[in-house]
């Protein structure tokens, strides 16, 4: 099994610290990314040129969150997804916050900006759509997402799930362009990140990326 795309990108990391938490045995390809489309990708894997995409044997399938629902069912010993329905849709529910609002207002315009536009394109970036971003979107996303967690400590209780994976996959994106969690006006939401990121399972997957960060930052 075999997943296409750079891994500093959010979605695909997303998939990675899924795979990586389950132990799932797979290959990275980090050849491809949104910069950097290959001929025949679009007609084999993405019609739109994204990444991820996932091609297991014969099989080939885009998008993050129908990777993870295809890997949940290819290994329901695993139960990646909880088996309870209420909590599972609350957690595709979160996922796709987070693949939206998260990464199309915080992660799209500041890691965009200041990192693919500022470091990997070499061109001068808006630091000025930044501040927007961290002024006036940031407060309401990370209030919701507060809200969510609550006093639990994972997002949806006491077990580490894909909604947590998708909201770190943002915020570790979002850390590379400059942008962190104020612990003064998120306390328990910023303890929760650490938390997170002190997983075994996320600090492998973080420190395999940094070879290929560095060669871009």
């Amino acid at each position: 099994m075999k997943l296409i795309g750079i891994p500093v990108s959010p979605f695909v990391r997303k998939v990675i610290l899924v795979l990586e938490e389950h132990g799932i045995d797979f290959e990275n390809d980090p050849s491809v990314s949104p910069l950097s489309v290959p001929e025949g990708y679009r007609e084999k894997y993405h019609p739109l040129g994204k990444i991820p995409a996932l091609e297991d044997g014969d099989f080939c399938l885009a998008d993050s969150s129908a990777i993870i629902a295809y890997i949940n069912d290819k290994f329901p010993e695993k139960e990646i997804f909880s088996k309870d329905i209420q909590t599972k849709a609350k957690s595709l529910w979160i996922e796709e916050y987070c693949d939206t609002k998260v990464a199309g207002e915080l992660t799209g315009v500041i890691f965009f900006q200041r990192i693919v536009r500022g470091k990997i394109m070499k061109q001068e970036y808006d630091e000025g759509l930044v501040n927007n971003a961290i002024e006036n979107s940031a407060p309401p996303i990370f209030d919701y997402l507060s809200s969510v967690l609550g006093d639990q400590q994972y997002l949806l209780g006491d077990t580490y799930s894909t909604a947590d994976m998708a909201l770190l996959s943002q915020l570790v994106a979002l850390s590379y362009g400059g942008f962190h969690i104020d612990s003064m006006q998120w306390p328990k939401l910023a303890a929760y990140v650490d938390n997170l990121k002190s997983l075994p399972s996320v600090q492998r997957v973080l420190s395999a990326e940094q070879e290929i960060l560095a060669e871009f930052v």
